[in-house]
């Protein structure tokens, strides 16, 4: 995809308009940017892998492990009674 970009940017504005080309994302975004980096080295000058989801194990444990916590421990829960539910539009202007 990255090349074809290129190419489509090169046939636009010249060949001379593409200087550098940067690859910038975060969780998924930064993961993808890990493989493009490992996968496609020189598609990119370079890459900004912002907490990259990359260590699937342990994001994947940990989201196991909040559930049972929650599940252990109910008083560590918000109850539905606090929960507060309105369909009627608000007299009050919004604030800040």
């Amino acid at each position: 995809m990255t090349v074809t970009a290129k190419a489509i940017i090169a046939a636009f504005y010249g060949s001379d308009a593409l200087k550098h080309s940067y690859w910038r994302g975060c969780s998924s975004g930064g993961k993808q940017g890990l493989k493009e980096a490992q996968s496609f080295p020189k598609d990119y000058d370079g890459i900004i892998a912002g907490a990259p989801a990359n260590f699937w194990t342990h994001l994947i444990v940990s989201g196991i492990w909040i559930g049972q916590v929650t599940r252990e421990n109910p008083a560590g829960t918000f109850p539905k009674k606090n929960f507060r539910c309105s369909t009627k539009p608000s007299s009050r202007p919004a604030t800040r």
